[in-house]
Order: C-alpha cells, then sequence, then structure tokens
C-alpha cells in the first residue's frame, strides 16, 4: 500500500504524509519484466529520452 501511496503524481505535496522508505521484495521474472519496460520507450520515459537524444545525434551528425 506504501508503494501505491508513494507513486502518486502528487505524493510530495501532502504536507502530514510521513515518507517511508522500503524495498519491493519482487520475484526473479517481475524484475526481469522491469528491466525490460525500462529499455521501452513507449512505456519508460528516461528510456524516450535516451532514444530522442540518440536520434537528434545521428540526424545532424554527418
Amino acid at each position: 500500500v506504501q508503494n501505491v501511496l508513494q507513486a502518486c503524481p502528487g505524493a510530495r505535496k501532502c504536507s502530514r504524509y510521513k515518507w517511508i522508505k522500503f524495498e519491493v521484495c519482487r520475484s526473479e521474472a517481475e524484475v526481469e519484466s522491469v528491466f525490460e519496460g525500462e529499455k521501452e520507450a513507449s512505456l519508460c520515459h528516461e528510456a524516450l529520452l535516451r532514444n530522442i537524444r540518440f536520434a537528434r545525434h545521428h540526424v545532424t551528425s554527418p
């Protein structure tokens, strides 16, 4: 439940919510699917930005 609350976009704006550090235990299959999702530009913002930078570099470079 804490993971769901802290994952909400406005969670840090809640002044009375006590932020808690914790680790989510995952099975090996879940971890693999997360890593695959991080590579996919349609699922991960960082991957999208990486692809945009890559494309810009190759379009502007001879």
